[in-house]
């Protein structure tokens, strides 16, 4: 589909000029989230590549931990908005968990996906955790800028 219509462009049109067609670019863009290699040639993880990572980490090894994990997964942000990520992120998401898993998996949307994340980094970062979890100054001078502080909301296994 042609956002223009099939009428020619015009180059004197102020209107014309600093408009953005998309046109694949509207299903592209997506996808990229999915399939960063496919798409845009990064040699990446999907969301749903992660996922499974993060899940099947050694402390989720256990069944009922690894089950409670899944009863609540929660997106959130922006790209949560495109049409029909709920879904194909649940849906691809249980083909890669084990087959017991799956029925257990449930996937809900934030109800402000695109300030839902914002709202709770800021209460975090309101709280005593993010104190004993943040990298003061003088940490970061006498241990460099690659030095990270595990925390119970980081992701351990990828540091």
């Amino acid at each position: 589909m042609f956002l223009r219509g099939p009428w020619p462009f015009d180059p004197e049109s102020a209107r014309e000029a600093h408009q953005l067609h998309l046109n694949v670019e509207r299903i592209r863009v997506p996808e990229v989230l999915f399939q960063p290699s496919a798409i845009a040639g990064l040699d990446q993880a999907g969301l749903v590549e992660i996922a499974a990572d993060i899940v099947n980490q050694q402390r989720f090894s256990a069944g009922e931990e690894r089950a409670r994990l899944l009863r609540d997964v929660f997106i959130t942000g922006g790209n949560s908005l495109f049409k029909g990520f709920e879904e194909r992120f649940a849906t691809e998401f249980r083909t890669v968990l084990p087959v017991e898993m799956g029925p257990v998996l449930n996937v809900r949307r934030a109800g402000d996906s695109t300030l839902d994340a914002w709202r709770g980094a800021a209460e975090w970062a309101g709280g005593s955790e993010f104190q004993s979890a943040a990298v003061t100054r003088q940490e970061w001078l006498e241990k460099g800028a690659d030095y990270i502080k595990e925390h119970n909301l980081g992701n351990a296994g990828y540091a």
